[in-house]
């Protein structure tokens, strides 16, 4: 807010508490007293760390009521924001060094800033090549005019779902549980991507492909989702995610 309208409003509310009041008699002294002001907008991130996941909180951050998010380098992957902007949640996929920066504000225009640094270690040895025949069943699946455009939305989409299952398998309550749980949170994460067409409508070899990798992880029996599955469904997301972002 311009300080021109912090004035104006300041001046405006002076003006109406004085009218409130009764007029005081002749020769009295009225004492005004102004108003309070704002609480300060401070901005805190509290860290906290199970296995490879990384939980940055910002609920601790005081007279706030907006929040954004940056990470840098800007490029990372495997970085989401959840719960309403109040959490962000980071899985390095290289070690290295990032910075992490929460910006909070009011709805008066007050802003405060904070940054916490992670430092992973240095870069790891380069990940396993991917398996060869899935990426070539990828590739091959994802045909078409289009195709570089969608495998880049898809991508995207991967690496989203990759980190939600990631932090589901934190919480309380899993979500994301049975092997119907993750079939139908992979039809809506692809919803998301082509709708109101569905993506078994446009690649409907790719679906098969994934479908048949949830199978090989999961089985086929309906019960509930262990530890080593989750892991392995993770890792296949971001696999996926990366072979899409190979299509050019």
């Amino acid at each position: 807010m311009q300080p021109a309208r912090v004035l104006r409003r300041t001046f405006l509310a002076i003006v109406v508490a004085w009218t409130v009041v009764l007029p005081p008699t002749p020769g009295t002294a009225v004492a005004f007293q102004a108003p309070a002001p704002a609480a300060a907008v401070t901005a805190k991130i509290t860290r906290t760390e199970s296995g490879g996941l990384i939980v940055l909180d910002a609920c601790q951050s005081t007279g706030a009521k907006h929040y954004a998010w940056k990470i840098i380098p800007e490029d990372t992957a495997g970085f989401i924001v959840v719960d309403c902007d109040h959490r962000a949640v980071f899985s390095p996929a290289v070690g290295g060094k990032y910075s992490v920066v929460l910006a909070v504000s009011d709805e008066a225009g007050g802003l405060a800033i904070a940054v916490e640094v992670i430092d992973t270690g240095p870069p790891g040895p380069p990940a396993p090549p991917k398996p060869a025949d899935l990426a070539k069943q990828i590739k091959d699946a994802i045909t078409g005019p289009t195709a570089a455009v969608d495998a880049g939305k898809l991508s995207t989409a991967f690496t989203t779902l990759a980190a939600y299952v990631e932090v589901d398998g934190i919480q309380g309550t899993p979500k994301v549980a049975t092997l119907a749980d993750v079939q139908a949170t992979f039809v809506a994460a692809m919803g998301r991507v082509f709708a109101p067409e569905k993506v078994s409508g446009k690649y409907p070899a790719f679906v098969v492909v994934l479908n048949g990798q949830h199978a090989t992880i999961l089985g086929t029996v309906p019960g509930p989702l262990t530890t080593e599955a989750r892991a392995k469904l993770v890792t296949l997301y971001r696999t996926v995610a990366a072979v899409l972002g190979e299509i050019r």
